[in-house]
Formats: structure tokens, C-alpha cells, sequence
């Protein structure tokens, strides 16, 4: 009786192609854990914003139109707990343009409360936020401070694991002598993690 050569599975395959394959398979499960896109830690981003007016009067002066118009945006923040994150954002106007000469320059500055119920690649989230609305209107002279709130979402879309890009849509709500200038900004823009 002639005698079998035990069975080997990796009888055909070299073993350094084995081993590469190992090393390959493990190199792609750490990959996986280090992709953690809502880690902890400090972000900034810019966006381009368009504003669109839902203005009724301004200083007695009737509006009574929407316009729109372009602008930027400056963000900075922290991520913590995977699903939330604060952060202070400045955003500039172009002047808002209507038809009786009035023209309205608005900028803001927040501090909003971000949460993200699913923190994949693609993460949407709410915001709410509280902050200062700065208007100026030339033609009647007017010039006013006051406090806002915002409400809004958003999504962000991961490029890598510090590159981001961001869409927002929020309404912004001044309080007391502005409080007819209420506005609706569309953001586009971008975020890195630190």
C-alpha cells in the first residue's frame, strides 16, 4: 500500500504569497479603525453662502420684496462624543438691493450646537445656535445690533479622514428692532479636522 502525503492547504500557494495576503487583510482591518470620522477633536471651515431676504420693513421703510444675494462664511468648533459638536461662526452678506433704495448689509456671529445622529462617511445634523445680527441700512440710517437664533441642517461628506465637505441650510431669527429681517442662507463649503 503506497502511503498519501498529508493534505496541506497551502501546499500550492508559495509562502511569502501567503504572508502578503495576511499582512494585506490586516493592514485593511486597521485601516477600517482608523477611519473614525466623528472622532474627538477641533475643526475650521469656510463656506459660500447665498442669503435669501424675507424682509418686511426696515425702519419704517417697506420692503415688501425677497432678494438675494452671495456672501462667505468662517467656522471654527469642537467635536466631542461622536454625535455633537460647538462651534463660532462668523458669516458677511453682500448687501441686500431693493427697488425703493434701500439697502441692507446684515453679518453674524454664533455660537451653534451641532448634533449628528449617524456618524458613517455622510454625517447630517442639526444645529441650533445663538448669536449676534449686526444690519445696516444706508438710506434710512440705520445701524443696529441685535441678538438672533438659528436653526438649521446640514450634512457632511467625508473626502478622507480630515477633509470634509459641508452643506447647510439655516433660518436666521434677530430679535427686537431687526426683528423683521429675518433671512434663509444656503452654505457650501468645506471643514479639516484637527
Amino acid at each position: 500500500m503506497q502511503r498519501r502525503a498529508p493534505f496541506r492547504p497551502t501546499a500550492g500557494v508559495p509562502r511569502t504569497a501567503l504572508a502578503l495576503i495576511v499582512i494585506a487583510l490586516g493592514a485593511a482591518g486597521c485601516n477600517v479603525t482608523k477611519t473614525h470620522y466623528s472622532r474627538d477633536g477641533f475643526y475650521a471651515g469656510a463656506t459660500a453662502i447665498a442669503s435669501v431676504s424675507s424682509f418686511d420693513d426696515v425702519n419704517g421703510a417697506d420692503l415688501g420684496e425677497s432678494d438675494v444675494v452671495g456672501g462667505i462664511g468662517v467656522r471654527g468648533g469642537f467635536r466631542f462624543r461622536d454625535q455633537f459638536a460647538a462651534e463660532v461662526v462668523y458669516e458677511g452678506n453682500q448687501e441686500f438691493e431693493f427697488d425703493n433704495n434701500v439697502d441692507v448689509r446684515a453679518q453674524t456671529f454664533s455660537v451653534n450646537g451641532k448634533f449628528f445622529p449617524w456618524t458613517n462617511r455622510v454625517q447630517p445634523y442639526l444645529l441650533a445656535g445663538i448669536g449676534q445680527f449686526d444690519a445696516e441700512v444706508d438710506s434710512v440710517d440705520f445701524n443696529e445690533a441685535e441678538l438672533f437664533y438659528r436653526l438649521g441642517f446640514g450634512v457632511e461628506g467625508y473626502l478622507s479622514r480630515t477633509f470634509a465637505a459641508i452643506f447647510e441650510l439655516d433660518y436666521n431669527m434677530p430679535t427686537s428692532d431687526l426683528d423683521e429681517l429675518t433671512y434663509t442662507a444656503a452654505q457650501v463649503g468645506f471643514l479639516i479636522r484637527f
